[in-house]
């Protein structure tokens, strides 16, 4: 069993076939995938942005007007039930005498991948929220040192600003501490234990 929707548009643009995993994918039975027009405005697809996704730059259009490949291309498709499935999808051209005759698309459900990035999205931002409205200084660094995270209050008082350049500890504070700090950070990361 592929775990890959496959379906095979014809020179019309409708689809020829397909296999049950594509069909599960749109929500459809097989019966009512094959024969539909993928130019149609019955798919409702949208981008990663949230904007709609026209029907001029799905990857199987795209392939079927130029020949050109198209290779994981990331569109969300609203299902009859109105659920939204996420996928990539890639399509390849069929040619016969130097023409495209068809075009050959596969669909990875990528929908619990992409809600779960969202929800990590969301878990950083709600994090940075919290430390930016924290009273107290903050930092995150690597064990070699780096500064991986600061809130805003550690940043004004060091002169740094957020996405700046990574800079190590020992620019931030004196040597003395820095050791200190980074001797911590070992003997935690290998023991579990604070200091």
């Amino acid at each position: 069993t592929l775990f890959e929707g496959v379906v095979m548009i014809n020179a019309e643009g409708k689809i020829a076939a397909c296999n049950n995993r594509a069909a599960a994918i749109f929500g459809l039975s097989q019966n009512e995938l094959i024969g539909r027009e993928i130019a149609s405005p019955c798919w409702k697809a949208i981008k990663e942005d949230g904007t709609i996704f026209p029907l001029s730059e799905f990857p199987v259009m795209i392939t079927l007007q130029t020949g050109v490949l198209q290779n994981s291309i990331t569109m969300g498709i609203e299902k009859p039930n109105g659920e939204l499935s996420w996928m990539l999808v890639n399509s390849q051209a069929i040619y016969n005498d130097g023409k495209v005759e068809a075009v050959v698309a596969s669909f990875n459900d990528i929908t619990a991948i992409k809600h779960a990035n969202d929800r990590t999205k969301e878990s950083e931002a709600l994090f940075r929220t919290f430390m930016n409205n924290s009273t107290a200084y903050a930092w995150i660094c690597d064990e070699d040192g780096n500064l991986i995270y600061f809130n805003s209050l550690f940043g004004e008082a060091h002169h740094l600003n957020e996405g700046e350049q990574v800079k190590h500890i020992g620019e931030v504070f004196s040597e003395k501490i820095a050791e200190k700090f980074l001797r911590n950070n070992k003997k935690f990361i290998k023991t579990g234990e604070p200091s």
